[in-house]
């Protein structure tokens, strides 16, 4: 089970999510506002169908579908990301920042892994050449994980 966030982190990312949502002209429906807090509660990446599972209690009315729509609007707009998973489940996360993944390839495990994509000399040399612009950066990185590997 992943990690859930302390208080003082999800006021932190509602509050961010709030203004860029604000700075794209997205509106934070009651539904958005749900799907994003419960991705953005969990320290991991969970699967669609888990975030439907989690809401569907305080909200009756919300349908799987809605939560897959939600999820690939706000990814559009650039608020949340899809992650890796050796399943056919799709995964989310709200961390936006630069960091690969650790992917398990016996227990599908999913971790983030710090990552400095200015850090390869020669993708440096060449954005100093302009050869290329950064938009972003993705590493998937596959193996097995502590408890897999004995």
């Amino acid at each position: 089970m992943d990690r859930v966030r302390t208080e003082m982190e999800m006021k932190g990312l509602l509050e961010t999510f709030q203004e860029r949502a604000r700075a794209l002209g997205v509106k934070t429906t009651p539904q958005r506002l749900a799907v994003y807090r419960e991705l953005a509660l969990r320290r991991g990446h969970p699967t669609v169908e888990e975030i439907y599972q989690a809401l569907k209690r305080e909200m009756p009315g919300l349908s799987l579908a809605t939560v897959y729509r939600t999820l690939r609007y706000l990814e559009e707009m650039g608020l949340v990301r899809k992650a890796p998973s050796i399943d056919d489940k799709m995964r989310y996360e709200v961390e936006l920042g630069a960091h690969a993944h650790f992917v398990c390839r016996n227990c599908g495990a999913i971790l983030d892994v710090p990552l400095d994509c200015g850090a390869c000399p020669q993708l440096q040399r060449w954005v100093e050449e302009g050869e290329v612009e950064l938009e972003e950066c993705q590493l998937i990185i596959y193996g097995l994980c502590k408890g897999c590997k004995g």
